[in-house]
């Protein structure tokens, strides 16, 4: 029976049985990865589907590889090797860029490309997760924004609250002449300032310390940068300011993250970050 499996969003295949389980064994196919076969109606993630008596029995030996890091240089160094076709491109698994097929090194399934590979190589050795990023959607992110926007409201409202109790009593007092008057008017726009610094705060500290808001960490989603590594506090300062230009366009910057292919509003683009499942 013949295989297909999914790797950086692209069909790869036909394998058989006894590779298939090579595949499984070596965790090129892990329990996530969407595979196929004529018995399948639907591209079916691996952990769901159903083997037969004869696979389960089969103990595939896969063959010792190179030392990681090793491997990904030696494959690095060969860009231009590979079987892509000509005129083919396919997108950096790091930095998200389309780039010619054979400019593009295929490690374990993360196409990438020659200006990634210094730090690609380093992420390997420090054993961190170089895996292809799973892009979260438009509505799982309007879900954690109804979350953060539930917070920051109820902090609004208490500092609303408290600066009425003291502010309003005094500008209803008739006695007050008009420069008094004035100055109530001008303490009056403090509550408002500070919305805002709590607001910079909200998001600036969240993302720059976890990675993600509250209402993210509800749906176990981070902010990453296109390169798949953590975001600084300032980029997410950034990000905060960048995000108010995707509302003042008529909400268009966020609509973007629902027809961009790495689910990027206009504020991700900017500041070149992205939204990934954890």
């Amino acid at each position: 029976m013949d295989w297909y499996y999914v790797v950086n969003r692209q069909r790869v295949g036909p394998v058989s049985d006894e590779d298939f389980m090579n595949l499984v064994a070596t965790k090129r196919i892990d329990a996530q990865t969407l595979v196929w076969n004529e018995t399948l109606k639907d591209w079916t993630p691996f952990k769901k589907v159903k083997l037969p008596k004869a696979m389960k029995a089969m103990k595939p030996e896969p063959k010792p590889e190179k030392p990681m890091a090793r491997q990904l240089e030696q494959e690095l160094e060969e860009l231009h090797g590979g079987e892509a076709k000509a005129g083919e491109t396919s997108a950096c698994s790091q930095c998200g860029k389309s780039f010619p097929n054979d400019d593009l090194a295929d490690f374990s399934g993360s196409l990438v490309c020659a200006a990634c590979k210094p730090a690609f190589v380093q992420k390997i050795k420090e054993g961190v997760s170089v895996g292809d990023m799973e892009y979260a959607g438009f509505w799982i992110r309007v879900g954690a924004k109804i979350i953060d926007g539930i917070i920051i409201t109820v902090v609004s409202v208490i500092i609303n609250f408290l600066a009425g109790m003291f502010i309003l009593p005094n500008m209803m007092n008739p006695d007050m002449n008009p420069e008094e008057l004035g100055s109530f008017m001008a303490l009056a726009m403090i509550p408002a300032a500070l919305q805002w610094a709590f607001n910079v705060f909200y998001i600036t500290w969240f993302l720059g310390k976890f990675g993600a808001t509250p209402g993210k960490m509800a749906f176990k989603l981070k902010v990453v940068t296109g390169e798949n590594t953590s975001i600084s506090y300032l980029r997410a300062f950034g990000r905060f300011w960048a995000e108010l230009l995707s509302g003042m366009i008529l909400g268009i910057g966020y609509l973007m993250v629902a027809f961009d292919s790495q689910k990027r509003g206009l504020h991700d683009r900017i500041c070149n970050t992205r939204v990934v499942r954890q």
